[in-house]
């Protein structure tokens, strides 16, 4: 049997990250990142015995024509398609695609929109058969042994019934099957397929060297009313083991040539022994790897990040949020503006760059806290930032905070991206929103120190069409 796994084309034009919690353009970072869930369903379809095919239709500019046909010369048995909510158009409609080529055609749709508003996504896409709800891997083995066992879908459907985390058309309507919990062995789930994909497609800015996700945990135990995780991971934190981690990046250097890693997961410094112990392992083995990662600024201790810094971190990209202690507050982010101050000062003593993520229009957001948190990063030298309109996403508590306030303005999914504002707050309209994060964009980063920064990354002809691409794509994005 054959498995055609797919990370659709671009919606309107627009190439998206779709990856659990991140669903945004390509432009935030001016590249996009390996498709960690799709390659891993993949591995999964392979031990099974499938024929497997994937293609990113992002990276490998595959239109939705030109996908027409690559379905219809492979024949494939089921079809996984990778979602995202400001896709969720284009990319169900990959499911009539496919029905249109030959309607025996089993169409499965992954990711956290078809897994929060479920019903909603099979009404929009009557073609549409199967949803994973959760967690994926779990849920797709027991779907490839109930197809081993069945003919057409037909005859899969009672086999279907047992599959938590599984919902799927019937004759009568929609069938929900129990949900699934979530993994307690995370150790179990296999390496990413990254062989079915061009790794060289997805390179990290600025360096041009490829770079994969290499996933460390899931789940994160606070409570951000704007987090879009929980659902999908969980709220408590599942570690992966440090050996089975540095396994799977020792695999990924020696056996594909990739030294660059990004970590994937909610908050890497969550667990201090087991960062130092990450740290510990990788330079125990010499390997040459560089990587970035993410971390909550209350969790910032001066010799993890050294250590870091010696396994090959290169950047740590902190929560910051507000420099507003009453924004971070209403967003029960649960840290403070001191402890903000203090990592990035930490993690730069350490020599690691800082990435500064931060949200605008929160609750209790104004212009003079916008112009507050731009001016301490300013004072912080922080190398990069990063400014997302906050998104109330239907699963959040943000959004039922929103939607009590009549502060939501669409229910369009396409403009449900961080660079888009649907969401008022007390003080801030929707376009002031989106006005004041323009400016904020432009208050740090046209700056001659960063500007400087930026050109110093030229260090071949090449690197002059790169910066130019780069430059192109950011400017979709801030």
């Amino acid at each position: 049997m054959k498995a055609y796994l797919i990370n659709p084309p671009p919606f309107e034009g627009v190439k998206m990250v779709r990856e659990g919690r991140c669903m945004q353009r390509l432009g935030a970072w001016t590249t996009v990142w390996p498709p960690y869930s799709v390659c891993t369903a993949a591995a999964l379809f392979e031990k099974a015995g499938f024929c497997v095919k994937v293609n990113d239709c992002i990276v490998e500019g595959i239109s939705y024509a030109a996908l027409k046909g690559m379905i219809q010369q492979f024949k494939p048995r089921i079809v996984v398609i990778n979602t995202a909510t400001p896709s969720i158009e284009g990319d169900l409609s990959v499911a009539k695609m496919a029905k249109d080529i030959d309607p025996g055609i089993i169409t499965v749709a992954i990711g956290i929109h078809v897994t929060e508003l479920t019903n909603e996504c099979f009404a929009m896409q009557p073609c549409l058969d199967i949803v994973v709800r959760g967690e994926l891997e779990d849920t797709i083995t027991e779907l490839t042994k109930a197809m081993a066992s069945a003919a057409p879908y037909k005859g899969l459907e009672p086999l279907l019934r047992s599959i938590k985390g599984l919902s799927y058309r019937t004759k009568e309507g929609i069938a929900h099957n129990e949900k699934r919990p979530f993994i307690r062995d995370i150790d179990k789930i296999p390496y990413p397929a990254w062989q079915y994909i061009n790794v060289n497609n997805y390179k990290i800015p600025f360096l041009d060297k490829p770079f994969l996700l290499l996933a460390t945990a899931r789940g994160c135990p606070y409570n951000c009313t704007f987090c879009s995780a929980k659902p999908y991971y969980g709220q408590g934190l599942r570690l992966f083991s440090v050996s089975r981690v540095v396994d799977e990046m020792e695999y990924d250097l020696k056996g594909l040539g990739v030294s660059e890693f990004l970590i994937w997961t909610e908050s890497f410094t969550l667990n201090r022994d087991f960062v130092m112990a990450f740290c510990d392992e990788i330079l125990r083995r010499r390997l040459r790897v560089h990587w970035a990662c993410n971390g909550r600024v209350d969790n910032a201790d001066p010799e993890m990040f050294r250590r870091m810094k010696r396994a090959g971190c290169w950047n740590i990209g902190f929560g910051v949020e507000s420099a507003s202690q009453e924004v971070l507050d209403k967003a029960r982010k649960g840290t403070t503006v001191k402890q903000i101050v203090n990592a990035i000062k930490l993690a730069k003593a350490a020599g690691l760059e800082v990435t500064a993520h931060c949200m605008v229009g929160l609750p209790g957001e104004t212009r003079q806290t916008i112009q507050d948190t731009v001016r301490l990063l300013k004072e912080l030298d922080v190398g990069f930032a990063q400014f997302y309109c906050a998104v109330p996403f239907p699963w959040t508590d943000l959004y039922k905070i929103a939607k009590a306030n009549n502060w939501i303005r669409s229910y369009d999914w396409r403009y449900y991206e961080q660079n888009y504002s649907v969401m008022g707050n007390e003080c801030l309209s929707p376009d002031q929103v989106v006005s004041l994060r323009s400016r904020a964009y432009k208050s740090f980063f046209l700056r001659p120190k960063i500007l400087l920064k930026v050109l110093k990354q030229i260090r071949k002809p090449r690197d002059i069409v790169n910066l130019a691409v780069m430059a192109k794509d950011f400017a979709t994005w801030a």
